[in-house]
């Protein structure tokens, strides 16, 4: 009995991969690459809360951008290979006053430019732009911001 051919694994291989590629790039491939405009107005909260965008904060950015750790950015750096030892800190994103003071960076990197994340980090989903996009409409309010109801 002859042993079972490896031809048509390396077919799916060969071929699958291409395919692969095809579809992705014709599909856009980038999460979080389109417009607010183009997101579903109920796939993110209408009246987001501190908390709400602390987790998307803290999960996307505060890696890299927190302070007097050095954790983080320098596992980033490291997962990369021969780097510097840190990405820069400021500003700190791990803190809610560092969240305060960069109101202007956030919706400037993160919701106009789309600088932030960078690189190969996986960049913030419509939705999670849009939560940040309406808490910041709304006045960013959080525990350490004053006038806040």
């Amino acid at each position: 009995m002859r042993p079972p051919s490896r031809r048509p694994l390396f077919r799916q291989i060969v071929l699958g991969v291409p395919a692969t590629l095809l579809v992705g790039i014709s599909t856009g491939c980038g999460f979080g690459d389109g417009t607010l405009d183009a997101v579903d107005p109920d796939a993110a909260p209408r009246n987001p809360t501190y908390d709400q965008v602390f987790l998307i904060l803290d999960r996307s950015c505060a890696p890299c951008h927190k302070e007097g750790e050095d954790e983080g950015g320098d596992r980033l750096l490291a997962s990369l290979g021969d780097a510097p030892p840190r990405i820069f800190a400021e500003p700190d994103l791990s803190t809610c006053n560092g969240i305060q003071g960069a109101l202007a960076e956030i919706h400037d990197t993160v919701l106009q430019s789309g600088s932030m994340p960078p690189g190969a980090w996986p960049r913030l989903s419509e939705e999670e732009k849009l939560t940040l996009q309406r808490w910041l409409d709304q006045g960013a309010c959080s525990p350490c911001s004053s006038g806040c109801p």
